[in-house]
């Protein structure tokens, strides 16, 4: 079915904040992420629960921007 490995970015941007994909961030409001989006987001809870509750990418109020900059904190 059309639409089956895709989001729908009606109700804006799906996702919790400090959790998402750098390119789901980046996206033009025309532009539909893809699931690959959700590996990016089960990567940072596998580490989180690894790690006994640390963010692969820092404190809460870094995180979008390390994120966006490609810079993990572990």
């Amino acid at each position: 079915p059309a639409g089956r490995y895709s989001f729908s970015l009606r109700s804006g941007i799906p996702g919790t904040e400090g959790w998402m994909a750098p390119e789901l961030l980046q996206l033009l409001p025309s532009d539909s992420p893809t699931s690959a989006v959700d590996i990016f987001s089960a990567g940072c809870v596998f580490y989180y629960v690894l790690s006994g509750g640390s963010h692969p990418f820092g404190e809460s109020l870094y995180r979008q921007a390390n994120i966006l900059a490609g810079t993990p904190s572990l």
